[in-house]
């Protein structure tokens, strides 16, 4: 539900906002990467800016991970 929101309402605004930085964001990218490549981004540059994102979402996830108490 949140992705899909994120994708639908957040993306859509900054598409408008800033068409320059569109082609960047994480729906953008992933989609270029399932498409092979788009226009906007050839598939080397989306395989590289999603390996960036899915980094930074593996290291958002240790720190929230390693700050809860999974023990109880």
């Amino acid at each position: 539900g949140i992705g899909i929101g994120y994708l639908m309402v957040f993306e859509g605004v900054i598409t408008t906002l800033l068409e320059d930085a569109a082609k960047w964001l994480p729906g953008q990218v992933f989609s270029a990467i399932a498409s092979g490549g788009t226009e906007a981004m050839q598939f080397s540059t989306a395989l590289l800016a999603g390996g960036v994102y899915a980094a930074l979402a593996l290291v958002a996830a240790v720190v929230l991970f390693q700050r809860r108490d999974i023990t109880a």
